[in-house]
């Protein structure tokens, strides 16, 4: 979309007149985001609230001192890390190729 609009000049008696121009570029450029690249970023961020609401639940097994439950979330913070990392890559390769 081009953007008209109407300014006010004075000429070289003094007097203001009214004059009509035209943008060359449009005023905002607006790219819609590609519905992947938004799925998939959606999908990163779940796995790394994922993460800290592991490390969360770690910190707070570390001060009840429940170390067997520390080696359970041990486990699930090592599959979380993988499964962040693998959608990270999934992630730029789907920019890199698509363009968007």
């Amino acid at each position: 979309m081009i953007a008209t609009d109407a300014a006010e000049i004075a000429n070289s008696n003094g007097k203001v007149k009214s004059i009509m121009y035209t943008a060359h570029l449009p005023q905002t450029i607006f790219v819609e985001p590609c519905a992947r690249k938004t799925a998939l970023l959606a999908d990163v961020k779940a796995a790394m609230s994922e993460l800290v609401a592991i490390h969360n639940a770690e910190f707070e097994a570390l001060m009840r001192e429940d170390f067997i439950d520390l080696d359970v979330l041990r486990a699930r913070l090592r599959v979380a890390r993988e499964r962040k990392a693998g959608l990270i890559e999934i992630y730029r390769e789907h920019v890199t190729s698509h363009g968007c």
